[in-house]
């Protein structure tokens, strides 16, 4: 057997079992020596690129015991994450690289096998094994059967059991799990916002000329900046009972077959989070996608809703705040500009006007909007 160092190649595997203690104890000591193993894995190659697909399909087989065919064409759906599909001759695959710390992509790996394990079609990485590569996690997915629906097209029957499956995610117990969730933080400081956008908003005015990105994020920082300083909560908010959520449940991340709900992939986002936020916001992304509020919307909200209250009742009150809550933090949110014009990155560019139609009609219609919703929600409990 090939030694680096001290250490066995057998002593440097990753436990196939996430969940377990003692494979958890064992990625946090091996991180050390994960570091030696990177000149092996995939050493001269900077996967961003994939430049040398033979060694990838050498490093895919050896490391996972997969029969690997070919790096095909990378797939450009993700927006935080790299992701390329893979050949094999068992089946199609995609490898992933995460944007993470070693530490955080063990809690991905964690959830998606804990869900997994008490019967939410959740995707989980080959063997729950990561590969390392020059400071970088990478995971290799199975294909999802079924398909990625647009939301203008779900039907009533998709929508109900979409419901369905974010309640019984909601619905299962932590107390088993091996190791902590993610806190996912619900607050926001209205302080370092106004600091923050009002940097951004410097910093675009500076633009010379302006585009038409440039101009929009200039309204809609103008539009936040004055709403949240006329923000008033009159009440501390109710937001009811913290759950696992999967933090991303939307349509871009569920796979449907014959109207059922067949695979649910990234967990990057999940963590514990009161389970109210997560409905709203799965309920504005399935639901009314694309600014669309009109009649036909609600009535797939209502589907939607009366699918999740089959398996978990809402409180109306703290449904109602959820909404408030939900509407205050994409107020305060400066992800899409601080991307663009601090990092220089401009996947999120994408959302923006989605972004800044939604502020506009939640700024005038919020109150309205909680009253019909609610409405839907008392209507099936």
């Amino acid at each position: 057997m090939r030694c680096i160092g001290n250490t066995s190649e057998k002593e440097l595997k990753f436990s196939g079992n996430i969940e377990d203690n003692n494979a958890i104890n064992k990625l946090w000591i091996s991180a050390e020596k994960i570091s030696m193993l990177s000149d092996r894995i995939i050493s001269t190659l900077r996967m961003t690129t994939l430049r040398s697909n033979t060694k990838i399909q050498e490093i895919i087989s050896r490391e996972l015991g997969l029969h690997c065919l070919g790096v095909q064409k990378r797939t450009d759906t993700g927006v935080i994450n790299d992701v390329w599909s893979v050949a094999c001759k068992e089946g199609l695959f995609y490898l992933k690289k995460y944007s993470r710390s070693m530490k955080d992509v063990v809690l991905i790996l964690a959830a998606e096998v804990f869900v997994k394990k008490h019967n939410i079609p959740a995707l989980a990485a080959v063997e729950s094994k990561l590969l390392k590569v020059s400071g970088e996690y990478y995971a290799l997915y199975p294909k999802s059967p079924g398909l990625q629906v647009p939301a203008h097209n779900l039907s009533d029957a998709a929508l109900f059991d979409m419901g369905v499956t974010l309640a019984k995610i909601h619905a299962v117990s932590t107390t088993r799990l091996a190791v902590p969730l993610r806190k996912i933080n619900t607050r926001w400081d209205t302080e370092q916002f106004v600091k923050k956008a009002k940097d951004l908003r410097e910093k675009i005015m500076q633009q010379v000329p302006k585009t038409a990105f440039d101009q929009m994020a200039l309204k809609n920082l103008n539009l936040k900046l004055e709403e949240v300083q006329a923000l008033s909560l009159n009440k501390k908010l109710d937001l009811g009972r913290t759950t696992i959520v999967h933090g991303d449940f939307t349509p871009d991340n569920i796979f449907l077959k014959a109207k059922k709900v067949v695979g649910i992939i990234d967990w990057e986002k999940s963590g514990s989070q009161p389970a109210s936020l997560e409905v709203v916001r799965s309920l504005l992304y399935i639901c009314f996608r694309d600014n669309l509020y009109n009649d036909a919307a609600f009535l797939r909200a209502r589907s939607f809703l009366r699918g999740y209250q089959s398996i978990y009742q809402l409180d109306t009150e703290v449904f109602a705040d959820a909404l408030h809550a939900h509407h205050a933090k994409q107020l305060h949110s400066t992800w899409i500009e601080t991307e663009h014009y601090l990092k220089g990155e401009h996947r999120a560019d994408i959302f923006l006007a989605q972004k800044w139609q939604a502020n506009k009609y939640f700024v005038k219609q919020l109150r309205d909007f909680t009253k019909k919703i609610v409405g839907i929600v008392s209507a099936h409990r």
